[in-house]
């Protein structure tokens, strides 16, 4: 977890298939390596805060890797099947996940978003 100066005050969590940064305007995922061209694809994706509706959050569990997902507005949603949520997102452009040892980053990371989504809405 990396958290910059207050002004920027920019997030970052390190996943299992992707890592995201959040700079208080826009989420940024990463992917590379193998499994991203795998599964979604190599590259990043940027999506500004005004367009994220819903944060989608699965935590980690004792033999299950968790995921953060972000409904975009207006887009299409997968619907996960019940007990493939995880396996899911894995295929899905809009959500990484993460493994156990990872997810107090990402808690961090999604408190920071709902803040800003929070705020927005006031």
């Amino acid at each position: 977890l990396k958290m910059d100066n207050e002004e920027s005050a920019s997030v970052t969590a390190k996943g299992h298939t992707g890592q995201i940064i959040f700079d208080g305007a826009a989420v940024t995922i990463f992917r590379k390596g193998f499994l991203a061209r795998a599964t979604v694809g190599k590259g990043e994706k940027v999506i500004p805060i005004s367009s994220i509706s819903a944060i989608d959050w699965k935590p980690a569990g004792g033999v299950t890797n968790g995921f953060i997902g972000f409904t975009i507005a207006g887009a299409l949603e997968n619907r996960k099947q019940f007990g493939g949520r995880t396996t899911g997102a894995v295929k899905d452009q809009n959500s990484v996940v993460f493994l156990k040892s990872q997810q107090s980053d990402f808690e961090v990371l999604r408190q920071a978003i709902q803040k800003a989504l929070n705020t927005r809405r006031v």
